[in-house]
């Protein structure tokens, strides 16, 4: 009878082990994915970024070829959208 005891005693406390465990591993899992969707929104935003600086260095490009330096810098920030 006490063998039997101990045994449940046992089980319940491995039960109690497993899921708190897991409990820990999905905890974990989701942090994962929460890092890869931020992995991702940073991936976007820095080819954003990318994509208006090569039209910026294009852009200037272009203008100091025709020699136009005044008209270059309003026309960029145009482009750009940026508002000062």
């Amino acid at each position: 009878m006490n063998i039997m005891a101990t045994k449940v005693e046992a089980t319940t406390q491995g039960e109690g082990l497993k899921t708190y465990y897991k409990g820990k591993i999905e905890g974990l899992e989701m942090k994962i994915r929460d890092k890869h969707m931020d992995l991702r929104r940073m991936e976007a935003q820095r080819n954003e970024l990318n994509a208006k600086g090569r039209v910026c260095s294009e852009l200037f490009f272009y203008r100091r070829l025709t020699y136009k330096p005044s008209q270059s810098l309003n026309h960029l920030v145009g482009v750009l959208g940026i508002y000062f």
